[in-house]
């Protein structure tokens, strides 16, 4: 097995739970903290004879920055052991914008941070509400500004869209407008999932809640991406946009089925045969790391089938789609061979061939699921 060229590094800690996120978090006291980042350099030290070769690391949570400058120093000194961070082709880290402040920005720029992703969500105050957001407009803007000035040049965003019954392109429009006025050359965009065990979908099952209804959200992607487009920003994949030069290296690693280590309570992996997930649970990954053992919560050995499966679910998401002779080369089949549905997509327009690239069109995006549901 190659070692991998893409590292993910999970810090599950938040200062505010959101009403809509099902990602590992939780708040926790800074004596926690401090144990998990020493339990993290353990397992970067560990883990050292897989980071030879990596060429991308991504740094994401819950919220990274929520622990203490010190300790983030802490963990950026130990990967800086193993890997010259200041070569990476990307190296990124995830924040809100009230991390953002003129004293942490100077370490990350030390360690070769290159692109921060800011969690902004939205400008809109009554949208920023709903999404139990602990942030407003002016703290974005702020933010972004101080990026800027910094010396951040790769500046990503996260947008949600169609997040409860009143929202509409229009919002949507002005949320997009105010990023790009503020100088970022990434948006992701995406739409509101109501997750169980959310505090949104609480109060949907309590009738506190109305969704944006499907027809909406379909409006308002299909009319974002025309105008992001205008803007000079390409998708690139189904829900993420950028200026030229600007994709993300890191996901696209995702995207291509590529290998990549994920480090941390509740991260994910994909080595060789196995995918994984850490332990969602501190106590179990503490005593797994001290242990030094591999700390998967679960994990599975994946079939040439469901290597082959995750190949096209994964591609159909890039707008270039997937290069047929390119997995035929992989796996030693013809894609239509492996999948006769192909066909059959092929032949209701849900998907067509560019040269040898088998991809969803542009007028079929938001039935994306239906496509690839075919592949699971």
């Amino acid at each position: 097995m190659n070692n991998p060229r893409a590292l993910y590094i999970h810090i599950p800690f938040c200062d505010n739970i959101c009403a809509y996120c099902d990602f590992y978090k939780m708040k926790a006291k800074p004596a926690l903290k401090v144990r998990y980042i020493d339990a993290l350099c353990q397992e970067i030290a560990a883990s050292a004879g897989m980071l030879t070769e990596i060429k991308t690391v991504y740094i994401g949570g819950g919220t990274p920055l929520s622990v203490s400058a010190a300790l983030f120093m802490k963990l950026l000194e130990k990967l800086a052991t193993y890997i010259d961070l200041h070569k990476l082709a990307e190296f990124t880290v995830e924040a809100n914008p009230n991390d953002i402040t003129p004293e942490i920005l100077p370490l990350l720029r030390f360690y070769g941070v290159s692109r921060i992703n800011l969690g902004v969500q939205s400008f809109n105050a009554g949208k920023l509400k709903i999404l139990g957001r602990n942030h407003d407009k002016k703290t974005a803007l702020a933010a972004l500004r101080l990026l800027r000035e910094s010396g951040f040049s790769n500046i990503g965003v996260d947008i949600i869209y169609g997040v409860d019954h009143k929202d509409s392109f229009r919002k949507v429009k002005a949320d997009l407008r105010r990023a790009l006025k503020a100088g970022v050359t990434h948006i992701s965009l995406y739409a509101l999932i109501l997750e169980e065990k959310t505090i949104l979908m609480r109060r949907l099952n309590k009738g506190l809640y109305i969704p944006a209804p499907d027809d909406r959200q379909a409006e308002i992607y299909y009319r974002a991406n025309r105008y992001l487009k205008r803007k000079g920003l390409n998708r690139y994949e189904l829900s993420n946009f950028a200026r030229p030069g600007f994709e993300s290296k890191h996901n696209l690693v995702y995207w291509n089925n590529e290998h990549y280590l994920g480090l941390g309570a509740g991260a994910a992996g994909y080595l060789g045969d196995i995918r994984y997930v850490n332990a969602r649970n501190l106590e179990a990954y503490f005593g797994a790391v001290n242990a030094k053992k591999p700390a998967y919560g679960e994990h599975t050995k994946l079939t040439l089938l469901d290597k082959m499966k995750e190949e096209v679910i994964l591609g159909l998401r890039k707008t270039e789609g997937i290069n047929t002779r390119n997995f035929s080369a992989k796996y030693e089949k013809n894609i239509t061979e492996v999948f006769p549905v192909v066909e059959e997509l092929f032949e209701k327009g849900l998907l067509k061939l560019r040269g040898e690239n088998l991809f969803i069109p542009e007028d079929k995006l938001f039935l994306s699921n239906e496509v690839l549901i075919n592949f699971i």
